[in-house]
Formats: structure tokens, sequence, C-alpha cells
């Protein structure tokens, strides 16, 4: 079908499930409590003086992407110094990520919903010069809107999932029309880009740029910085430390009979948990406490507990650290897979399960590098983490070579800023 059916078949579908929506945005709100911005999401955008320069506007769908936008925002502040910078997000956890990672946005709110009157007013108030969207996340009706307005659209960490290609082959002829509506395409991988170009991204358009992911990740915790936080969670200095981060469920009990196992080897060993969700907390803390653990968070320090859950937000990063071992949840449980390189940039080797289908690309280069270990469940999971512990100058050895991988895969973010400005001067 041309360009112009496709738009009117997806208004046509938007229209006929517009009640169905409607009705159900409504019960989060009323029902459920949930459901904050509608006048940011209705196209209620804050509006720039109009004396101000055109804006660069950056979405990032959540968390994740809010957090590997923080170095390009970063970057495209460097280059572009005058002009103001927009962040959107569609989640409250995204956008709480983005107010506490992303300084440099002149606004932050709510992406419009893909409805055409939302989306004309928003454009309406905030007139960008460019638009950059992070990792996969395309709207008809925006990239029409921007399209017909002349408002280049680049697509940075671009990332096609096993799951989403697979989707988006069916709807293969749909794909087409909309990728022709993206004016550059930077892929974190040559399989990214292979799989976007068999979806229909024209092939001059697509470009392999590396991950801002390196870019993000903090300069590691001197020794003594990180001897002062294992001191601050309630542990002796010389207690070794198994961190959990962003668990799933499953995974706590995984961890907790792992450290049950290698306790007795180990008397000084403690167990740090950082569960993906906060609103889990409770929950794990029964589970520790029936295992006949001592606990406490890090809001709430019992020194000496066994355990530590981490019910705070933005710490995790550091918080690997003071681990001897770290474990990435997501990747027992089978969800794909969360940011793997947050031990490896404090210099730590890191341990995951199998289902790594998000972070294919990072898991695979981490095993590469020998700074990444997978298991295929819980019971090689034990026996990894008993060799490592049983082996304090292996790990040692191994977190220059950790940090030597972040080092050299750094520097995404300056390729994104280069494809965007070519995308605004017409070059790409």
């Amino acid at each position: 079908m041309p360009p112009l059916a496709w738009w009117l078949v997806y208004n046509l579908l938007h229209l006929l499930a517009l009640p169905v929506l409607l009705g159900w945005l409504l019960y989060r709100k009323l029902a459920q409590g949930k459901g904050e911005g509608w006048a940011e999401r209705m196209g209620g955008s804050p509006a720039l003086p109009p004396d101000s320069p055109a804006p660069v506007w950056v979405h990032a769908v959540s968390a994740g992407e809010a957090a590997a936008a923080a170095p390009l925002l970063k970057a495209l502040e460097e280059r572009l110094p005058d002009v103001p910078i927009l962040l959107t997000t569609l989640t409250p956890a995204g956008k709480e990520m983005a107010a506490r990672l992303c300084p440099q946005a002149s606004a932050l709110f709510y992406f419009p919903w893909d409805l055409l009157p939302a989306v004309h007013r928003s454009l309406n108030r905030t007139r960008p010069r460019a638009v950059l969207l992070m990792e996969a996340e395309f709207w008809p009706n925006y990239l029409s809107a921007c399209r017909s307005r002349g408002i280049p659209v680049v697509v940075a960490n671009g990332r096609i999932s096993d799951r989403g290609y697979r989707r988006a082959r069916k709807i293969g002829r749909a794909m087409r029309w909309i990728y022709g509506m993206v004016t550059a395409f930077g892929m974190q991988t040559e399989e990214d880009a292979d799989r976007a170009i068999a979806l229909g991204a024209p092939e001059d358009r697509v470009q392999v740029l590396g991950q801002t992911k390196f870019d993000q990740e903090a300069q590691p915790l001197s020794k003594s910085d990180a001897m002062a936080l294992k001191r601050e969670l309630g542990w002796e200095e010389d207690a070794k430390v198994i961190v959990g981060g962003s668990t799933r469920p499953g995974e706590e009990a995984a961890l907790l009979n792992v450290f049950g196992a290698l306790r007795t080897r180990h008397p000084t060993l403690r167990l740090l948990l950082a569960p993906r969700h906060l609103e889990r907390t409770e929950e794990i803390e029964t589970l520790i406490r029936e295992r006949g653990f001592t606990v406490g968070r890090r809001t709430r320090s019992v020194p000496g507990a066994e355990l530590v859950l981490l019910d705070t937000m933005g710490e995790l990063g550091k918080i690997y650290a003071v681990g001897d071992v770290c474990f990435v949840g997501g990747t027992l449980a089978n969800i794909g897979g969360h940011n793997l390189l947050q031990p490896v940039a404090q210099g730590k080797p890191v341990f995951f399960g199998p289902h790594t289908q998000n972070v294919r690309d990072i898991a695979g280069l981490l095993v590469d590098e020998g700074v990444g270990f997978q298991a295929d469940d819980e019971e090689e999971l034990k026996r990894l983490v008993a060799d490592a512990l049983a082996h304090p100058e292996d790990l040692r050895a191994l977190e220059k070579r950790a940090l030597a991988v972040v080092e050299a895969n750094r520097g995404a973010s300056e390729r994104y800023v280069d494809l965007l400005l070519a995308a605004i001067e017409g070059r790409a």
C-alpha cells in the first residue's frame, strides 16, 4: 500500500480503539491512582519562549533508555551549547531517572499519545529542529508529523530484540512504511543494523555506532570510598560480598541458596540484594527472614546483618564496588537481562544466567574478554561463585581487564551527536 493508505488504516484503527483506550486510562486514573501527566500526554508540552532557538527533542521510553541518554545529552550540550534540549519519557520511572541523571534538559515531560491532535499540538508548542529517539520506539503519527514539517528524526542506540524482531516481521510491510519516515538509524551492533534493513530501513540510512551505555558508566569508586560504603552498609572491611543487582522473582531465592551453601566455607560472606522493582522489597525481606538470615536495608542499617536490601534508586552502579562477586538479574529468570556493564565499570567481573537476549551483544563481548561468566542454572552459578571466592587473587587480576573493556568502548555518544548534526544539515 502507498504511505497515505497505511496512514489512513493506522488512524482508522486508532479511532476504533479510542473508546477502549480512554476507558482503560480513566480506570487507571480513578481506580489505581496511575496515569499522571494527562495534559502533557495530550500535547500540552512546555512551550519555549518565542525567541528561543529551536530545540533538539530527545525521547527515552523508560528508566533504562533515560540512563543511556544521559551521556548523549551531555555531549549534545557541549556541541550545541545554545540549543535547548527537550527530554520526554513514557513512564514515571523514566521521568524520575531522567530528572536525576539529565540536568542538561531544558524541559522534561511526557511524550504525547500518538493521536493526531496531541501530536500536532505538542509539535506546535515545541518547534524542534530535530528529534532523537533512543533505542527503538516508533509512533507513526508522530513520525508522519515530523516528516511533513521537515523535522529530521534520528535513532540512537538502535536495538531490535529477538522478540521485537519476530513481532515486526509479522507486519513487515507496515514496518517498511514506518522506517521510511526515519532520517537516519544509528544501531548498536551489526546484527541490529541487519535486522533494521531486513525490516525495511533503507540501507544507506543505517550505521553501526555502538552503545552509549559504555559512556554512561561512572568512574570506579576509589578503594577508600568502596570501604567507606561497605561500612555504611554495616559490614566489616574484610567481609566478602556477593551483590545481586536488578533481581527478578525467583532470582532472590536462587542467590539465597548460593549464599547459604557457601557460608560454611566463607564465614564473613555477606549478600546484598537489589530488586529491579522496589515495591517487592517487603516480599523479599519476608523471604530472607523465613530462611533464618538477619537482614537490614540501605535506608535502615542493621550492623552486622548477613544481608542488606537496597531499597533506594540510583545507587546500584556504585554499590557494585563493594562486591567481590556481582550477579546481574533478569538472566536466570527469563526476562532478557539488565545492565551488565555497571559491575564491570567498577572493575568487577559479572556473573549472569542464560537469558541475555536483551543484552546479547554486551554479554558476548564480556564473555569474550574474560570478564563475564554465564551460568546455565543455579547449580552452575553456585559453582562459578564458589570458584571465584576461592581465588581472590584472580578477582583482583580481573579488575584492570574489566576497566579496560569499558574504556575501550567509550565514545558512542559523540558519534550519535555527529549523526544528528549531519541529519540537521541534510547530510544524513
